[in-house]
């Protein structure tokens, strides 16, 4: 495998020069054969061509001396057999120690940790492909979260994100290394530092991963440019949950400080960037040289004094930018747009500098962590020459009752107001709200521009009464960063600059859409992936992604008759099954080859019932918009107009029950203001369910005349579930009430083994 593998006509990103050349004729060969093989001289290496298990977990090949130059000459090291599933890769490939080795061109493949360097200073790693390392198996759905799924980034001194986590390329107690043309696919994490300093990470393309594309930890004064962590992303399922889990393009972690992180692209990523102090800065573990002898030692702790420009942070699953109990920080000419909770959170932030940034179209309204920037309990920050446009909040400052941090260490060290900080020429365009102030003091605010934001400001008496509104703040100097461009290493860029504003090279797969969760991490839009489609719940429907076509199918382990038939020239996959009244659980391999690993299993559950709808005009609601009387909706069920369907899967948009074909069409059917009553019983196995309706508006749903759903409100479309146990199998009786008052209108229910929980063998992982 080649990395021109990533690269198209609109996928090349930065690893145009990485074809990978077929080594150095000059060096001598040798080969290696077995586990634990020593290379002490440079060489050209001739590998078996076959899986060299590293059964010591310590390394297949060890590199062992200073100035030293190993080329893989364009071959692959292979660590497992290719159907060995990635949550059971194990050990490492190749192992450098000694001062300034060069390892290049060569794939790594099958293995928990691709390349890991120790105490190698001045190494440099270049030209190498790590495809199909170790990943763990997500256990979230596309309609549950996990949270079993979750990383655990806060402790690492002793090489716990190795063990956790793997890496392709993993670097420790090391200084002045260089990486640069590295990619990364098919894995959970890219590249690990960890206490690494002066270094340079160029050039490199490690995305579509199911943890971090980079990761720094106890890491300063390195350099990270020109590179692309894409879509590192978890804990993800478009418009039904947006959690990041923890992932993220870019993981600064325990003080890192004083890193250059410039003109890479990390959307679509569960955060950006995401930075923390890190539990020793916070006094949450004791410091590693002892405990301190009073809290001065905390002050101006954390991941501090980086700088952070002309990224594209777009599209995250949580945060743009996470930056959080660190003091300095520089947040200069970024693109932050459509982040899932707010483009920049920057709690007990000091000093943080905000300048010159695009961010639009994030948050929700009504959040509290939602919009652009979100600082709680920070100081001193400047918040100048940005551009907003239509978020939820543009800026948010606030204090609240945080009685655990309070107690912290760092807390009592450095303070907790919010206070002193300046928004000044900012453009804020149809943001809902432009700047909201809550137990803030001392801002400044001055020289913004509002267009169609209905609300400018929004703050507490008290808040308000400190606004300050002059300043001396001059404007965005852009010439340092301009040179700054110029001076970084490597050519070519992972974004393109538009007025000095960086825009991913991936921009035709702007949007959160674009994320779409496997197995074992995110759709690369390359390797073959199948995903459900949403529908209906009595029939399935899984398409295949990529350029393979399915070849045939193969259903095993079904709690009921089922079957699979293939639709070619939708390149998909049907499943029902032919056993009425029933819940089924199945399990279906995909096959789009002959070969052990051209296959993908996929689990599911079937509801097959058959459902009695009731179909209702409402009474007129007073006041408008309210919720239906429980005697009003009564009454009206009693006289609907009775239907019969197999799935309660309605979209019905912004038309009726007509347009969802539940009555004819006539001039007296209801567009809005009905309701509707559905009953059904059928059969369910032993087990822990989950029970899930999405509505637009009011739902109540019952199990055996328990009711366990209670949205009985007029709202936006929304996800509402339940926990249903069965101790043995039996038939359940589910009656759902819905309403829809005015705008447009959903109804969909089904239900799902419970993720958390143990499951039969046929259990459902990730069913439509």
């Amino acid at each position: 495998m080649r990395l021109a593998r990533f690269t198209g006509a609109w996928f090349t990103v930065v690893l145009t020069s990485l074809a990978i050349a077929q080594g150095d004729p000059s060096l001598p060969q040798a080969v290696v054969a077995d586990d634990n093989t020593r290379i002490t001289q440079s060489c050209r290496l001739i590998l078996a061509p076959r899986a060299l298990v590293d059964a010591d977990n310590n390394g297949v090949i060890h590199i062992e001396g200073d100035n030293i130059t190993v080329d893989l000459a364009g071959q692959t090291l292979i660590g497992a057999d290719p159907t060995t599933a990635q949550d059971e890769l194990r050990g490492i490939g190749i192992v450098l120690r000694g001062k300034g080795i060069t390892l290049r061109n060569g794939t790594v493949t099958g293995f928990r940790v691709g390349v890991c360097g120790i105490g190698c200073d001045h190494a440099t790693i270049e030209r190498i492909e790590c495809i199909r390392n170790y990943a763990q198996q997500l256990r979230s759905t596309p309609d549950q979260e996990d949270v079993r799924d979750w990383l655990a980034p806060h402790q690492n001194d002793h090489d716990e994100w190795l063990t956790l986590y793997g890496a392709a390329v993993a670097v420790r107690d090391a200084q002045g290394v260089t990486l640069r043309e590295i990619g990364v696919r098919q894995g959970q994490n890219g590249i690990v530092l960890s206490r690494v300093t002066g270094s340079q990470v160029y050039n490199c393309d490690a995305s579509f991963l199911s943890g971090w594309g980079l990761a720094l930890w106890r890491s300063s004064h390195n350099t990270i440019c020109r590179n692309s962590f894409d879509f590192c992303v978890r804990g993800y399922s478009h418009e039904i949950y947006n959690r990041g889990q923890d992932s993220a393009g870019i993981l600064c972690f325990e003080q890192s400080c004083d890193n250059t992180i410039a003109l890479n692209s990390a959307t679509h990523c569960g955060d950006g960037f995401f930075g923390f102090a890190g539990r020793e800065a916070l006094g949450e573990t004791h410091p590693a040289g002892g405990a301190p002898a009073n809290n001065d030692w905390y002050l101006g702790r954390g991941s501090n004094n980086n700088l952070i420009t002309m990224n594209d942070f777009s599209d995250a699953a949580a945060h743009g930018i996470e930056t959080t109990f660190s003091f300095g920080n520089q947040i200069i000419l970024n693109r932050l747009d459509r982040a899932a909770i707010c483009g920049i959170w920057g709690g007990y932030s000091h000093n943080l500098q905000i300048r010159g940034n695009i961010m639009r179209a994030s948050g929700s309204a009504g959040a509290r962590e939602g919009g652009a920037i979100n600082i709680e309990h920070g100081s001193s920050a400047i918040i100048a020459d940005n551009q907003f446009a239509a978020n939820s909040v543009g800026v948010s400052l606030w204090c609240d009752d945080d009685a655990a941090l309070a107690r912290l260490p760092w807390t009592i060290a450095n303070g907790s107001a919010s206070k002193d900080t300046s928004i000044i020429r900012n453009t804020f365009d149809r943001d809902t709200i432009g700047v909201m102030l809550r137990e803030s003091s001392q801002t400044t605010i001055a020289f913004n521009t509002m267009s169609q934001v209905p609300t400018a400001l929004d703050a507490d008496v008290a808040s308000e009464k400190s606004i300050r509104s002059e300043t001396t703040l001059s404007g965005l100097d852009s010439t340092a960063i301009s040179a700054l461009e110029v001076a970084l290493p490597g050519a070519g860029n992972a974004v393109r600059l538009a007025n000095s504003l960086p825009m991913t090279l991936r921009e035709q797969l702007n949007g959160r859409g674009a994320i779409l969760m496997g197995e074992f991490g995110p759709y690369d839009f390359i390797a073959p992936m199948a995903v459900a489609e949403p529908g209906a719940t009595n029939v399935h429907r899984w398409k295949l992604l990529g350029s393979q076509s399915i070849q045939f199918v193969q259903a095993s382990k079904a709690t009921g008759d089922v079957r699979a038939e293939i639709e070619p020239a939708s390149n998909s996959v049907s499943v029902n099954t032919e056993t009425p009244g029933k819940l089924t659980e199945y399990e279906l391999a995909i096959f789009w080859g002959r070969a052990p690993n051209q296959v993908q299993r996929v689990r599911g559950t079937i509801l097959s019932a058959l459902w009695r709808v009731s179909v209702f005009s409402l009474p007129t609601p007073v006041p408008e918009n309210t919720p239906p009387t429980n005697e009003g909706f009564e009454l009206a069920a009693k006289d609907g107009q009775v239907v019969y369907i197999e799935s309660l899967t309605i979209p019905f948009g912004s038309g009726g029950p007509d347009s969802a074909k539940l009555i004819a069409t006539t001039p007296q059917a209801p567009k809005d203001h009905f309701g509707l009553r559905a009953t059904s019983t059928f059969t369910a196995a032993a087990g822990e369910w989950i029970i899930e309706t999405k509505s637009d508006d009011g739902v109540r749903v019952w199990v055996d005349d328990v009711l366990l759903i209670d949205q009985w409100t007029h709202h936006a479309c929304r996800n509402d579930s339940a926990p249903l146990s069965i101790a043995a199998e039996r038939e359940i009786t589910i009656k759902v009430d819905y309403f829809e008052l005015t705008g447009d209108a959903r109804l969909e229910l089904k239900i799902t083994p419970d993720p958390s929980k143990p499951r039969s063998a046929a259990a459902s992982e990730s069913a439509p």
